[in-house]
């Protein structure tokens, strides 16, 4: 086929966002089934840098009508194969594969340079003779190579609740499939056959399937037989990822993929010309299917398809090192441990970790705190353990990271592999005495018991209460939704969450609230008392109530109901609430301006009503008119100039900062800002611990347990770092009470730094250390410890 251009820059790109491949076709392209697009080069980039696939077809002429597929890269060579097969537009439509009229592969964010080697179109071998094999799921959905497509229309299939599923993970078999199916009809020739099948669907947003009974039977052969309750799915499935430690040096299929699909094979004997397939269970779930492959038992088929999903996995999921940060002190047997002192006022606390070394010590040791001599000095205990995360929210890199901490229960835990870093967070009541105290670490193992000490120092200082509040946004577990008794533990789960935030100092959380339709009206009155009662600042960010209230019912009764359910708020706790009304508007996907329309009516019906609205882009101001609260996060831009040119005198807060010690503490202060809310305290996508099941990563301060109610939680170090620049920002207002002459330069100097503009503040995370270091040195020095 002639091409009307080829400009292919082969090793010689140099522009950091040129295109080094753009082919236009005067003739369409027909991608016959089974092609696919290989593009393999290199990649010179000092950081990480996103490549973009443009494909269009003979129809697209806007973003949303062509095909943008996004692969974050570090340095080094890659290898990129693009099934041409069930391709989707920006927009959710489908792409015509036997219409293309461009494809183009750009940087498209980040410096680089990128040198194409192999840009073009190939056909994958198909199956061989003798094998069938089957991709299940919706006609337009990726079809895995060398598969035929099975969705619920065919006659192969029934069931009486049949239904196409397309999942947003881009693996082309189990990525989409079919549920509700009961039977499997397929002609295949008598004889001795391996069937193997793809029974696992990977779920969407926070939901993941949860049959609890599944049984898949072929022609009378048991090759899945499941029957759980409740509590063991919950411990067998949701959460069986959260101790699988990251391996130096395995991939992302080693780490992940390898654990997803679910599948399952089987030697089967036909004797009639067909192959039956009876799937059951309790839920349409239990009947769900992604893929079937049917081969003699000499064949490698289903084994090959494996290994394509592995080389395609991890394709697109690359692991980057993360940005290096201070390593703890490493704790030996008999060492001293004076590099690990903290320091803290009365009534606050800091974190502390160290590493351990599992040479040092015997195999079977366990690792607990011993008891504490002073029962003002108070000690929290987790282990960290290493698992893979997306370099950024939406990105195809994944990094490791040692922030996901399990809590050490009364009883002790057996030590990490090789190195394994824990963490504590140690706060002393009010009032203590200003003096040296220890938090003692006890390791016991069948051979010998040793203790090591942690010291502690506390100051004489008294430390303001915080001014401006930092906190999540709140919401249900949805494992714990699917209980047998969804309301006792729902209450129970966040009345927990809040109280654990509360133990340390966060309380600018946006709490969980019930959607105020007339029959929910007493639940959510409850969570508001709630809230109150357990120490969040009022008023409080109902963040989703207001958009569910309006998806739920016709505008007239979302006026009176959401104006009655105000009424309510402010009589049960004396503080209206904050409504969020939109979601960053000016988003492609949102659906906030509908309810947006609303505000200035409703406020002149009830002129008490207060209304808030998240900004991510330029342009979302023009959406504040009727807003009273703007959340801003750096996307808008979260810079004091910048902040009063664009929204004048609106109430701001600051949401999703990067770093969110640094967001609660020294910038926080020195802002305009006069509130901090970090998404998510519970947002887990589909499995909690696969962070590349869903659309973005899994965002969760309150790692999910089998306890909806544990006695200590397991958490993302995040709550952590929130909960240090709390007690930054109560440092810096204590420095402002302080009229020494060192008091006066500490605090101009401390001024100017957190008055810089975010984007120069947030590349140097350390200066938070910096800061406590020398404000405590002050302390000492005007004699508030003795």
């Amino acid at each position: 086929m002639r091409l009307l251009h080829l400009l292919m820059f082969i090793a010689c790109c140099t522009a950091a966002h040129a295109a080094p491949a753009d082919i236009i076709y005067d003739q369409p392209l027909c991608a016959k089934a089974g092609s696919e697009l290989i593009a393999e080069g290199s990649l010179v980039t000092t950081g990480l840098a996103t490549l973009v696939l443009r494909i269009d077809d003979i129809k697209s002429n806007t973003y949303a009508t062509r095909v943008n597929l996004e692969r974050t890269l570090s340095a080094g060579r890659f290898h990129w194969h693009v099934p041409l097969d069930g391709l989707r537009t920006s927009g959710g439509g489908s792409l015509n594969g036997c219409a293309i009229k461009r494809m183009m592969l750009f940087i498209a964010a980040g410096e680089g340079t990128l040198s194409l080697e192999k840009f073009e179109t190939t056909q994958v071998a198909g199956r061989t003779d003798g094998v069938f094999a089957y991709d299940l799921g919706p006609d337009n959905s990726p079809l895995m190579s060398g598969f035929s497509r099975l969705s619920s229309g065919d006659s192969a299939l029934s069931g009486a609740a049949l239904h196409d599923i397309r999942r947003p993970g881009p693996d082309a078999l189990i990525g989409d499939g079919v549920s509700g199916i009961e039977q499997v009809h397929l002609n295949v020739p008598n004889g001795r056959w391996r069937v193997t099948l793809w029974t696992e669907d990977p779920g969407e947003w926070e939901a993941l399937p949860h049959p609890f009974s599944r049984k898949i039977t072929a022609n009378g052969t048991t090759m899945l037989d499941v029957n759980l309750t409740y509590d063991q799915w919950v411990v067998e499935r949701y959460l069986a990822g959260k101790l699988r430690r990251y391996q130096f040096g395995d991939t992302a299929w080693q780490a992940i993929g390898r654990h997803r699909g679910g599948r399952v094979e089987a030697i089967v004997n036909i004797l009639d010309g067909s192959l039956n397939l009876s799937l059951s269970g309790d839920t349409p779930q239990a009947g769900f299917l992604s893929g079937i492959v049917v081969e003699p038992d000499n064949s490698n088929f289903a084994r090959e398809t494996e290994k394509r999903r592995e080389r395609d996995f991890n394709e697109l999921w690359r692991i980057v090192a993360p940005q290096q940060t201070n390593t703890p002190p490493k704790v030996a047997p008999n060492q001293n441990t004076e590099l690990l002192e903290v320091t803290i006022a009365p009534d606050t606390g800091a974190h502390a970790s160290f590493v351990l070394d599992n040479k040092d010590w015997p195999a079977d040791t366990k690792i607990m705190l011993g008891d504490q001599a002073d029962i003002n000095i108070h000690a929290i205990f987790w282990q960290s353990i290493p698992q893979l995360v997306r370099s950024s929210g939406a990105s195809t890199s994944l990094m490791v990271t040692d922030t996901h901490l399990l809590a050490i229960p009364e009883g002790g835990m057996g030590m990490g592999a090789g190195l394994t870093k824990y963490v504590m967070w140690i706060s002393a009541s009010s009032p203590t005495k200003p003096g040296k105290y220890v938090v003692p670490v006890k390791l016991t193992s069948s051979a010998n018991s040793q203790t090591f000490e942690i010291p502690v120092e506390v100051l004489a200082a008294t430390l303001p209460p915080v001014e401006k509040p930092s906190g999540f946004y709140l919401d249900e577990a949805p494992h714990v939704m699917w209980a047998q008794r969804p309301t006792i533990a729902r209450d129970r789960q966040l009345t927990c969450d809040q109280q654990f935030l509360l133990l340390l100092g966060i309380t600018g959380n946006a709490p969980a609230i019930t959607t105020p339709t007339a029959d929910k009206l007493p639940a959510f009155v409850a969570d508001i008392q709630r809230a109150q009662e357990l120490g969040i600042v009022l008023p409080a960010l109902a963040y989703a109530p207001a958009k569910r209230l309006f998806a739920s019912v016709d505008g007239a009764a979302f006026t009176a109901s959401l104006m009655a359910a105000d009424a309510l708020a402010e009589r049960a706790v004396n503080h209206a609430l904050i409504w969020s009304l939109a979601d960053e508007p000016s988003n492609a996907d949102s659906t906030s301006n509908s309810l947006l329309m609303l505000a200035h009516t409703l406020k002149k019906l009830r002129p008490v009503l207060r209304f808030a609205g998240h900004f991510n882009a330029k342009g979302d101001e023009q959406y504040a008119a009727d807003l009273d609260t703007i959340l801003v996060n750096p996307g808008f831009g979260v810079d004091a100039p910048e902040l009063t040119a664009l929204l004048g005198d609106k109430e701001i807060w600051l949401y999703n900062m990067e770093r969110p010690r640094l967001a609660a503490g020294l910038f926080l202060h020195s802002s305009r800002a006069v509130r901090y809310l970090q998404w998510h305290a519970r947002m887990p996508t589909a499995d909690p611990f696969d962070p590349t099941d869903g659309r973005e990563d899994d965002f969760q301060m309150f790692l999910p347990s089998r306890n909806n109610c544990p006695v200590q939680p397991d958490i993302n170090k995040a709550m952590l770092d929130m909960a240090e620049g709390l007690v930054d920002q109560r440092w810096l207002l204590w420095m402002e009470t302080q009229t020494s002459p060192e008091a006066t330069a500490l605090i101009a100097r401390w001024k100017a730094i957190a008055s810089q503009p975010w984007a120069n503040l947030s590349k140097t995370p350390e200066i938070a250390n910096s800061f406590r270091r020398e404000v405590v040195e002050l302390a000492r020095h005007l004699n508030v410890s003795p």
